[in-house]
């Protein structure tokens, strides 16, 4: 069951931890609240996994075991970026889950199929393996000789982990780190400690036309996306007003104030 936790919390923190911390550094409207929400259900998804493999010792428990927990993964990595991420929010933040819309669409699904295809390959793999890993961690005698084979199980989960984070959350990240790279860029030219230069600030202008001060306390957090992920809304809140910016093609094309729906 050791293994099952370890490979839940590896697997959590490549996936949505390292979203977090990128989230975090840029501004985002509660970062954590994905690895919040998601860690403590893959570690029991996978802890019970483990749980069920040990206590059969058959090669057919460990793949229904595994198999069936990275599906159950798949479809929790491929929701959670969306409308499970938005129902937390919902609770945390009525007012805010109001502003946005985060369908599950033809874009969604194929990327949740591809990580369940990803995640169940990578796991019926590791289950050939499980007793033998397991089995030479409990032999061993001694503390390294445990650590190793546990460090080499975890590793197909970091995997799955890391393409996880870069299927699902990375679309859904990058316009919120491009759009606070801007709001950087934008805050430097109006403290005088950058030239304004159209060259090499083109997208900078978005931000600057809003004539408002930026140099104040803001937040940024996905709007919506279409099918794609090629057009986005994000919303940032500088202080207590909020406005709307407009990525097309990884690019920021505008941004205007926001008008909240009555």
């Amino acid at each position: 069951m050791l293994f099952g936790f370890a490979a839940g919390l590896t697997f959590a923190i490549v996936a949505w931890g390292n979203d977090a911390v990128i989230l975090a550094q840029s501004h985002a409207f509660l970062p954590l609240l994905k690895f919040f929400v998601g860690t403590p259900v893959v570690i029991l998804i996978y802890g019970l996994a483990g749980y069920f493999s040990v206590k059969s010792n058959t090669i057919g428990a460990t793949l229904l075991s595994f198999g069936s927990a990275s599906i159950l993964v798949a479809i929790l990595a491929g929701h959670l970026p969306y409308e499970i991420n938005w129902r937390a929010l919902q609770m945390v933040n009525p007012q805010v889950s109001a502003m946005l819309h985060y369908p599950f669409h033809e874009g969604t699904a194929t990327r949740l199929i591809l990580v369940a295809v990803i995640i169940f390959t990578i796991s019926v793999l590791v289950s050939f393996f499980f007793d033998d890993i397991v089995s030479s961690a409990y032999i061993s005698g001694n503390l390294f000789g445990a650590i190793i084979p546990l460090i080499l199980f975890v590793m197909f989960f970091a995997v799955s982990g890391w393409l996880t984070d870069d299927l699902i959350n990375r679309p859904l990240r990058n316009p919120i780190s491009q759009v606070n790279i801007l709001v950087q860029q934008a805050q430097e030219i109006q403290n005088k400690k950058s030239i304004y230069d159209p060259s090499s600030h083109s997208w900078v202008d978005s931000i600057l036309r809003l004539e408002i001060n930026v140099n104040v306390p803001y937040r940024i957090i996905t709007e919506t996306y279409d099918i794609t992920f090629s057009q986005l809304q994000v919303l940032v809140q500088f202080d207590l007003d909020w406005y709307r910016c407009y990525i097309i093609d990884g690019q920021l094309f505008y941004c205007e104030p926001y008008i909240q729906k009555s």
